[in-house]
């Protein structure tokens, strides 16, 4: 249902892909059936499965890579890179590990793909149906596939780096160190967490709630480092259920967060975000990963890896509740303290808190359309701004919804070839309103020029915040004078 609603569940399909794939191999090392094969089957078949996560797990890092070749810089491959590569080298490792297997682990593993295939396959069918019927299947194809491409360069966001993020990211990975080789350390590692936290939120707001986004996102990559060292390492003392638990956890996490890519804006981090606090959660739950000879140490242990999940869950979710649900984050955190969202955006769709300044924009934009433009006639708003279809209530006489998704090859190069095209839609559509945004976030703005010209073609001008409202065109009173003079 996931890849229904957006492009990015395929990196859960990979994930599940590759996690049933060692799974496999988990659940055929817990059995005692093995030790009936010969010897040669076995080293067939364990080749086999750890082939299998190899190609996986290749493929896998490949397209990572080529999909994020052109934004590729130090940020990039320590927030995506990274945790993939880690998350392989643990699921061959763990492959590896237990590749002494029979040919049922094998017949296992395609008879859970194609439950899992059919599982995948069966709503996206339903999907398809009246895409089909209509002959439209090239434009769900162009759709899905072909326009997220665009948005590799037309609509990007960078990973926060700087100093800031090396210090933290510098400060997490001696943590994770020194969990792996003290990790009866764990509860000291959560109090000072703990006692952090209390600093950070003695600071001032704004400063707070940036350094505590940058510590969540430079803490991802080296949880994913670290459970991938845990599993190759110490995981070995552990039981195959934890195994298990941790390499499903670890593939979603690191997987899906490619979802951040190539917009890496903090509501992006906010869907992995959960993902990765359940991993760190079974982390600090299962413990060490070293063996413990006395129950009463075991049971002191448990106690006391059970605590530091639980406060870990807890501070992930105080954190949360103080620095997430109170701003917006879609832009950069500073802005959004300097205008904060707590104004209600009173128009007759609105009903969010915005800023004061969108809702100013919003308010005047919208009354100017409403007064401007019937209901039956039409409104053009271009580029990238499609909510002004919705807030306004008018129809979006286009199938674009954000104008770098449009063929580079239709766009002209020159001043004259854009205001050409521009006043012919405006024509054809007949526009008795249009809506140029001065401002747009991810397509280039029209130049000075064209839109002087897309303005003269009607009798009024609006300046509303980062838009200008044209309206009452001189094209559609010459249409009608022309129709009158044939009537006539």
């Amino acid at each position: 249902a996931g890849l229904l609603i957006k492009i990015v569940g395929l990196y859960y399909v990979a994930a599940m892909l590759l996690v049933l794939a060692v799974d496999v191999g988990l659940s055929a090392a817990a059995t005692s059936s093995n030790a009936s094969t010969d010897h040669r089957s076995r080293r067939v078949t364990r080749w086999f499965l750890v082939g299998v996560t190899a190609a996986i797990s290749g493929v896998w890092l490949i397209l990572v890579v080529l999909m994020t070749r052109r934004n590729m810089n130090g940020a990039l491959v320590v927030h995506l890179i990274v945790p993939s590569l880690a998350t392989c080298v643990a699921a061959i490792g763990l492959a590896v590990r237990y590749r002494d297997a029979c040919w049922q682990p094998i017949q296992e593993l395609a008879v859970r793909w194609l439950v899992f295939g059919l599982g995948l396959l069966l709503p996206v069918g339903i999907f398809l149906i009246p895409y089909a019927a209509s002959a439209a299947l090239d434009d769900l194809f162009r759709g899905l596939f072909v326009l997220p491409f665009t948005r590799l360069t037309g609509a990007t966001y960078p990973f926060p780096d700087g100093a800031t993020m090396l210090a933290l990211l510098t400060v997490w990975a001696a943590a994770g160190g020194l969990w792996l080789l003290r990790p009866q350390w764990d509860r000291d590692l959560a109090l000072v967490a703990v006692a952090a936290t209390g600093l950070l939120m003695a600071l001032p707001y704004w400063l707070a709630r940036e350094l505590v986004l940058q510590a969540a996102r430079g803490l991802l990559p080296v949880v994913a480092v670290t459970c991938s060292l845990w599993l190759v390492y110490r995981g070995r003392n552990s039981n195959l259920t934890e195994q298990r638990q941790l390499l499903a956890l670890l593939c979603l996490a690191s997987f899906c967060s490619l979802s951040q890519f190539p917009f890496a804006a903090p509501i992006y981090f906010c869907f992995i975000a959960p993902l990765y606090l359940l991993l760190l959660q079974r982390m600090l739950t299962v413990g060490s990963g070293l063996p413990v000879a006395a129950s009463k140490a075991a049971s002191s242990r448990a106690t006391s890896s059970r605590a530091c999940a639980w406060m870990v869950g807890g501070l992930g979710l105080l954190l949360g509740l103080v620095y997430v649900n109170r701003f917006s984050m879609f832009d950069d955190p500073r802005a959004a303290f300097l205008d904060p969202p707590q104004h209600l955006l009173d128009v007759p769709r609105g009903g969010l808190l915005v800023s004061r300044q969108d809702q100013q924009t919003y308010r005047g934009l919208v009354a100017e359309i409403q007064q401007q433009c019937a209901s039956e006639q039409t409104l053009l708003a271009t580029p990238d701004c499609p909510e002004v279809y919705f807030l306004s209530e008018r129809d979006n006489p286009t199938r674009t919804f954000l104008e770098f998704f449009e063929a580079p090859e239709a766009q002209p190069a020159d001043s004259a070839g854009k205001f050409q095209q521009q006043l012919q839609r405006l024509q054809r559509l007949d526009v008795q309103v249009l809506v140029i945004h001065l401002a747009p976030r991810h397509s280039p703005p029209l130049d000075d020029e064209t839109i002087a010209q897309l303005a003269a073609q009607f009798a009024r001008q609006v300046s509303i915040g980062n838009f200008l409202v044209c309206s009452q065109p001189h094209y559609s009173a010459a249409a009608d004078s022309r129709r009158q003079r044939v009537t006539d």
